[in-house]
């Protein structure tokens, strides 16, 4: 296509740009460098420059065609892969289409020479962004829309690049093992991310490269802790997570049945049985491990039992007999199944494709035994007895995790097993005797089962006992955040006596609780604003009063929160330092608010003007977060300052509407005036309209004037012109002017007569009231008033 004279020079300095970025490698992790060269390209894109074009495709080329050992210095492929997924932006489809087939078997051939022989970090980290381009943006779900392109080009590779992929991460892992350096560790990751999706995609192509995924997944993960008396090292975080995501993917090769049962005419593994094998055996895993961790406990009678008859699960050898030796083995174990993030927990969440068993009823059973599990006075050694003690606080956190992620997961589904095991009472016992790092897991738990806003509250009956216990126990954690630690008294008494003033008693007395707030730490100040949070999704409950002790629960709590946020706000914390105290306050000033519109009866005027009030201190802290919090929570307040405030109405003319009755008797709408500016004069009017007063009736004798009409209708009237005013009302009938009785003029007085004397006003009305005589109220029957008698008539009976 022929550019215009205007868009040559703008297509010489883009080439001129791009070439110059290109030559410059060491930019290429610089933001303005990617801009530059993303400018370029689309400004050649847009005017059909194939001389930059085909400078950007050979300038690609040249970074594919490099070897393996130039890629140990310089990542020639990874910036081939940010040219090629730029340029796959700008040009779309097309370019995958005219270039695909040559740069994808380039990549296989990279894979393939990278698998065969030992590659530094260096270069795997230069590979893994290549493959991923080529895997997601050439043969992901994209392709498929392209038929053609995906029956010629994507199908001959699909098999291929997934077993050269593999191939890489075997010999790395081979090579390395949990040694491996970090870049290393990112790049296997994405290497089997890039599996994965292509798994997801063609899952039938992949079943005859099942067996060697799940061979490489379980040994990755699970390898190092096989040994009986080994110290297993843990795995990349980042390679952990990608393969436990593979291993949860491999379900989706079986046959496409939810059944647990094979099916008759293939004898293939359904999905589900698929993905139930594999939970199982993490399972038994988990319950071996954690048997080991406190061999002297009972753990049959908590009911929980390891299968016998069996081979170890995910090939571990059982743990020695040693005790400081299995226990420390079996708490790593544990902790790679169960610890926050790691491999059970996430292979649960996993997506499916079909509907799978999931074994809820053994997972919860085994949390709540977790979460319950104390240590006994036996006769074991002492050191077994530390390191028992040890692993079972840990244990008991990570039950409190793995209960709160079941309850997110699978909500609704949880909340028979709930109220079968008692969950409620047994957390909140466990509160109650809990250090503050133990007791902020566990109203966290209880706040994802009743309070959260991300999942399904439990039901709860409010006259059942959980209610008032939960109450109860944030009610404690509240009151007890405004009194000091005992390490925070002073210990020894001054050696001077200091002088006593009111004013610094005063002072003091304000200041204690304010003190007692700073010395406290970041996990008490969490444990609070999750208490608040609790507090305020159960004060709907107890302000019903369906139980005796609901109104003194809800009044406690609802004051201590009052004197938390208080204390909170008037510490002036002007520094903001402390991340877990601003968060916590917000949270106590959300909950305040939410307590005080959910709340009525008594509390309401007993807390109100003081939340208010203090509400506008907070106004005036610096902290902007503060500022914002109160300023939310002064806008939900005033609906209960001012709940009677008037609705807004719109002006009708009620007149016009009915002169209209008779045409609008068939419609469904009533015209009213159009919003909208109609002119300076005409705003006036209508505001005058709606200021003026009544119109009162005229006094006797007087008749009533005709209203003027405005200036604008009579310039319009003499000019012809229809004013843009609203339609004038119907006219109403006129009554006649009353007749004006004029009182009858005095004769002039003789000219002897001297001038009166002056008096006072009294006087003067009293001689003007006999000098003119009453009004004739019977000159017009149809006009005259009714007379008032108020003198006592003969007939009418004394009330008294």
């Amino acid at each position: 296509m022929a550019s215009t004279s205007g868009s040559v020079p703008a297509s010489a300095a883009a080439a001129a740009a791009l070439v110059h970025a290109l030559d410059t490698e060491s930019s290429f992790a610089d933001i303005a460098w990617y801009a530059d060269v993303q400018l370029a390209m689309q400004q050649a894109a847009l005017a059909n420059d194939s001389g930059v074009l085909q400078a950007l495709e050979k300038r690609m080329t040249t970074l594919l065609t490099t070897s393996v050992a130039h890629n140990e210095t310089h990542a020639a492929w990874s910036h081939a892969a940010t040219l090629m997924q730029m340029y796959m932006d700008q040009c779309g489809w097309s370019i995958v289409e005219a270039h695909g087939s040559v740069w994808v078997a380039r990549v296989h051939a990279h894979l393939e020479h990278t698998a065969t022989a030992p590659a530094s970090s260096a270069v795997l980290a230069s590979l893994a962004p290549l493959v991923r381009v080529v895997t997601h943006g050439m043969m992901g779900i994209e392709s498929m829309a392209h038929p053609e392109y995906h029956r010629t080009v994507v199908s001959p590779f699909i098999s291929k690049m997934g077993h050269a992929m593999l191939s890489v991460v075997e010999a790395a892992w081979a090579a390395w093992g949990v040694h491996m350096p970090e870049t290393a560790a990112s790049a296997l990751a994405e290497l089997l991310s890039c599996v994965r999706e292509q798994l997801a995609c063609t899952p039938t192509t992949y079943r005859p490269h099942v067996g060697k995924i799940h061979t490489l997944c379980m040994h990755m993960l699970f390898g190092s802790y096989a040994a009986s008396e080994a110290a297993p090292r843990d795995v990349p975080a980042a390679l952990r997570a990608s393969a436990t995501r593979l291993l949860a993917q491999l379900p989706i090769t079986g046959s496409a049945s939810s059944s647990m049962e094979p099916t008759a005419s293939s004898g293939k593994v359904s999905q589900a049985q698929l993905w139930a094998a594999t939970m199982t055996e993490l399972l038994e895993a988990l319950t071996l491990s954690i048997m080991g961790c406190a061999p002297s406990l009972d753990w049959r009678a908590m009911g929980i039992e390891a299968v016998q008859g069996r081979t170890p699960p995910l090939a571990w050898e059982v743990a020695s007999n040693d005790y400081t030796v299995g226990i420390p083995l079996s708490w790593a174990r544990s902790r790679l199944l169960l610890a926050p993030g790691c491999i059970v927990q996430m292979y649960m969440t996993q997506p499916t494709k079909r509907s799978v068993p999931v074994p809820l009823a053994r997972c919860v059973h085994l949390a709540r035994v977790l979460c319950s599990v104390r240590t006994s006075a036996t006769t074991v050694p002492r050191e077994q007895q530390r390191l028992e003690a040890q692993s079972i606080v840990q244990l008991r956190r990570w039950g409190l995790h793995w209960l709160t992620c079941l309850v997110e997961t699978f909500q609704q589904a949880t909340w028979r097993y709930v109220y079968d095991m008692d969950l409620v009472s047994v957390l909140c016992e466990q509160a109650e005797q809990a250090c503050p790092d133990e007791r902020y897991e566990v109203l966290q738990t209880l706040h994802s089962l009743c309070a959260s806003r991300t999942t399904v509250p439990l039901p709860l009956d409010p006259a059942s006992t959980y209610v008032q216990r939960m109450a109860s126990l944030c009610t404690q954690e509240l009151r007890a955040f405004l009194v000091q630690t005992p390490m925070a008294w002073r210990v020894h008494v001054p050696l001077k006596r200091a002088r006593v003033f009111e004013s610094d008693a005063v002072l003091h007395a304000e200041r204690v609780p304010q003190d007692a707030i700073l010395v406290k730490s970041d996990t008490e100040r969490l444990c609070v604003a999750m208490a608040a949070s609790l507090l305020a999704a159960l004060l709907p409950m107890l302000v019903s009063n369906a139980a005796p002790g609901h109104r003194d629960a809800a009044r406690l709590g609802l004051l201590a929160l009052v004197g938390v946020t208080e204390a909170w706000i008037a510490a002036r914390l002007v520094d903001g330092q402390s991340a877990s105290s601003m968060q916590a306050l917000q949270t106590c000033i959300a909950s305040l608010t939410q307590c005080m519109v959910e709340a009525h009866g008594a509390l309401i005027p007993h807390t109100l003007p003081r939340v208010y009030a203090m509400m506008q201190r907070g106004r005036a802290l610096s902290l902007p977060w503060i500022q914002a919090a109160c300023d939310e929570s002064l806008t939900r307040l005033r609906l209960l300052l001012r709940p009677r405030v008037p609705p807004l109405v719109d002006v009708v003319d009620s007149s016009a509407l009915e002169e209209r009755v008779d045409v609008l008797d068939a419609q469904d709408t009533v015209p009213l005036r159009l919003a909208g500016w109609r002119g300076t004069q005409t705003a006036r009017e209508e505001y005058a309209q709606l200021r003026l007063p009544s119109p009162s009736p005229p006094p006797l004798g007087v008749a009533a004037e005709p209203a003027s009409e405005p200036a604008s209708v009579q310039a319009s009237r003499e000019e012809g012109a229809t004013p843009d005013v609203a339609p004038p009302r119907p006219a109403q009938a006129v009554a006649p002017p009353r007749p004006v009785v004029m009182p009858p003029s005095l004769p002039p007085p003789p000219a002897s007569v001297p001038a009166p004397r002056a008096m006072s006003s009294e006087r003067v009305d009293a001689e003007v009231e006999r000098a003119v005589p009453a009004l004739d109220m019977e000159a017009s029957d149809e006009e005259a008033l009714p007379t008032l008698h108020m003198e006592a008539s003969d007939e009418e009976e004394d009330p008294m």
